[in-house]
Parts: C-alpha cells; structure tokens; sequence
C-alpha cells in the first residue's frame, strides 16, 4: 500500500502523480489522504455550527479524493480513500 497524502487547497498533486507511478510499477494498492492545513476555519467558527461545518467539509474532502480515485480505478489501480 502506497499513501498519497494530498493537499485539497492546492492545484498540483505532485504526491499523486508519483504515487500513482509507484503503484503501476509495483501493482500495490493506492491510498489517498486528504490533509486540510487550515483547520482554523472551523475552529474559528461559533461553537453552534462547527459540528455542522466539519461534516460538510468531510462530506467534500471525500468527494474530491472518489474524483480522484474514479479514474485510477477505472485504469487498473486498486484504491482507498480517507
């Protein structure tokens, strides 16, 4: 197993892409993490609406990383995601 730890602010996922390089030569399995750097932003939050914040920001990190993972699927890679 291979873990990409992935930046969701960023463009460019340097970690993939060398990831996924890995994975196809070595036939592992490709895990992709999503990092958030900023969790500050719900903690900046009142108290009242930060559960509510944090699963909505889960609920997209998780769709962004099955973007990502869709298509290496799709190519032969076996993945996971968190």
């Amino acid at each position: 197993r291979i873990l990409a730890i992935l930046d969701p602010t960023a463009t460019a996922q340097p970690a993939l892409d060398k990831a996924t390089r890995l994975a196809r030569a070595t036939g592992a399995e490709l895990a992709l993490y999503a990092c958030d750097p900023d969790p500050s932003r719900i903690q900046s939050l009142p108290l009242d609406v930060q559960h509510a914040a944090r699963v909505a920001l889960l609920d997209a990190r998780r769709a962004w990383l099955e973007t990502l993972a869709r298509p290496l699927d799709a190519a032969g890679l076996r993945t996971s995601f968190e």
